[in-house]
């Protein structure tokens, strides 16, 4: 909860003179002092880039100039505070490569629900499953995915089929 609150300072801050200001007034500036200083280390890293930024106050602050810069520089700030967080917990949040298109992520998708090995040769499943599809809990599995229900409706058929779907779905 203590990332995710510096997360969306960071975010508030970020090219908003505004939000910089009233942060800095209503004492958030001397909070994140005090977490800078005593906070755990992942915090006090974190705690640090937001002050260096409110520090800078509105006439030194990096300012992006149009839409794109400003949604690359969020989405930095973002993948940052990912970083962080899943060293802090030990998980990792799962995302879609921007270089991957909504179809390509949605196949993987699919394949990490199934269970089964991919195209592009990346192992995915349980380990305790050995990597296979976990047994499918209708009779009627086989017959639905060799008519096509994997693709028309992967929702329900990843979930109880996913051994008859597994290879169906890209």
């Amino acid at each position: 909860a203590k990332l995710a609150a510096l997360a969306a300072l960071q975010q508030l801050a970020l090219n908003n003179p505004t939000s910089q200001e009233r942060i800095t007034t209503a004492g958030g500036l001397q909070l994140l002092h005090g977490i800078q200083d005593f906070g755990f280390s992942e915090l006090r890293g974190l705690a640090g880039d937001v002050v260096q930024g409110l520090e800078a106050g509105p006439d030194k602050a990096r300012v992006a100039v149009d839409v794109k810069s400003h949604a690359r520089m969020a989405h930095e700030a973002r993948l940052k505070h990912s970083k962080i967080w899943s060293r802090s917990v030990g998980l990792t949040r799962a995302y879609s490569p921007a270089e991957n298109t909504a179809e390509e992520a949605m196949a993987a998708e699919m394949a990490q629900m199934a269970g089964m090995v991919g195209q592009q040769g990346w192992a995915i499943g349980a380990p305790e499953s050995g990597g296979k599809a976990p047994a499918d809990r209708r009779a009627e599995c086989a017959q639905w995915a060799s008519g096509g229900e994997c693709k028309r409706n992967p929702g329900y058929m990843l979930e109880n089929c996913a051994r008859s779907c597994a290879g169906r779905t890209q």
